[in-house]
């Protein structure tokens, strides 16, 4: 696990951001950020707290996912939150 596993993460996160304010659902941005936020959840560098916190919200991110074109008409209504589905 590296520091770049976490910009990683990152990069594919505003991506799936940018894509979906567009009206896009980039299913394949969204499995990138879920692969390297699995890194992160079982590296032993991070702090536990910040372990659960990203396996939390990995949760979300697979319900969101899997709920994809519920999340996209959502979108187009303007209510592209995806806490507390």
């Amino acid at each position: 696990m590296s520091a770049n596993t976490f910009e990683k993460a990152i990069n594919e996160l505003r991506k799936f951001q940018d894509r979906s304010r567009s009206g896009r659902f980039d299913r394949g941005a969204l499995d990138k950020a879920l692969d390297n936020m699995s890194d992160l959840a079982r590296a032993r560098q991070v702090h536990r707290r910040h372990r659960d916190r990203i396996a939390r919200d990995m949760s979300e991110l697979r319900m969101i996912r899997d709920s994809g074109d519920r999340y996209k008409r959502r979108l187009s209504r303007g209510r592209g939150s995806y806490s507390r589905w």
